[in-house]
């Protein structure tokens, strides 16, 4: 079965089938023209469909990451352990990342996708029910917690847009800032 979401020049499809893995590069090979792909998976998924998945993607050059499960995955210091593979591995905005996974790859890997060269292509392929029916759908990305330690005598700031577009400008002297209980917006 296939779904669209109707969002004008955002629309895309949703395909649900059973067996639908072993078909990924079919389904791919529709809307992704690019070379190489990034698939960014936990270590709990990945070793269960890997093998179904990059058999299917072998008209592509593909590269993976496997992260550790869980919550604490979806931080800024993962973020940055995803992007040094995806700039190791060369991928460019013309290449596409794979979310394989539930809630927390498919956030981490949606947030990589969309601030990595100013945003490149990503397929979500949700492996848990909360992921097929949430996570996976709508565009929503994020990590968590981002504690910023600023040493003493320093200042730093952090420039970026909210939704409404609106410039904010965070500051702190000398100490912590804590975000846990806010959003930051990177890149505009």
């Amino acid at each position: 079965m296939k779904l669209q979401v109707a969002l004008k020049e955002n629309s895309y499809p949703i395909y649900i089938q059973n067996g639908i893995l072993g078909n990924a590069g079919s389904h791919l090979s529709q809307v992704f023209t690019g070379r190489k792909i990034m698939i960014i998976s936990d270590d709990h998924v990945y070793p269960l469909y890997s093998k179904k998945l990059t058999d299917s993607l072998d008209s592509w050059e593909c590269h993976t990451l496997v992260l550790p499960h869980g919550e604490p995955t979806k931080s800024f210091q993962t973020l940055s352990e995803v992007y040094s593979a995806m700039l190791e591995a060369h991928i460019s905005r013309s290449d596409l990342v794979i979310a394989l996974g539930g809630g927390v790859i498919g956030d981490l890997a949606g947030f990589a996708a969309a601030t990595y060269l100013r945003g490149i292509k990503l397929v979500q392929i949700p492996t848990s029910l909360l992921a097929q029916v949430d996570s996976s759908v709508g565009g929503k990305t994020a990590v968590d917690d981002l504690t910023l330690h600023v040493p003493p005598g320093e200042i730093c700031g952090f420039i970026g847009r909210n939704g409404a577009g609106k410039t904010t400008t965070l500051r702190a002297v000398a100490g912590v800032m804590d975000f846990t209980q806010g959003t930051i917006c990177i890149g505009g």
